[in-house]
């Protein structure tokens, strides 16, 4: 727990910074370990389901190891309307896994995000930064096969 420390000591273990210690720890992980939170709400003497509700309300944060690459689809309605739910589906189905899962080679990670704001291209999903919009079920095949 050598990181940890180091990040608590960063913020001079001031609890009122455990926002962006856990940014922290999100960051050297990829995700928080639930380790990792027992571990701060004991250094900085906050509890545990303070820490906790935190780390489950902000949608930056993840209490589970993302895969390699992760698939975002949008949620928005536009998206929606035009198609992304059977896209998400379709990526489901491809994937063997369902959204908010990662398959168990932890190749993929599959999430929605919210709306994007490229309403007119939509449906569209994002894997790893990279945009693809006006995405069509048939489409998802070839695009996972580019990735890898």
């Amino acid at each position: 727990m050598d990181y940890l420390e180091s990040i608590i000591e960063k913020y001079s273990r001031r609890r009122n910074f455990l926002i962006e210690m856990l940014m922290d720890v999100q960051h050297e992980k990829g995700y928080i370990p639930r380790e990792s939170i027992f571990y701060l709400s004991k250094r900085l003497s906050v509890p545990v389901n303070e820490v906790m509700r935190i780390a489950t309300f902000y949608k930056t944060f993840s209490l589970k190891p993302k895969a390699e690459h992760v698939i975002k689809v949008c949620s928005g309605v536009s998206c929606y309307i035009r198609g992304g739910r059977e896209v998400v589906e379709k990526l489901e189905n491809l994937l063997g896994i369902k959204v908010g899962d990662s398959t168990p080679d932890m190749k993929f990670s599959l999430e929605l995000s919210s709306c994007s704001g490229r309403c007119a291209s939509g449906p569209e999903i994002e894997i790893d930064g990279e945009v693809y919009g006006n995405v069509k079920p048939d489409d998802i095949e070839g695009i996972l096969k580019k990735i890898g």
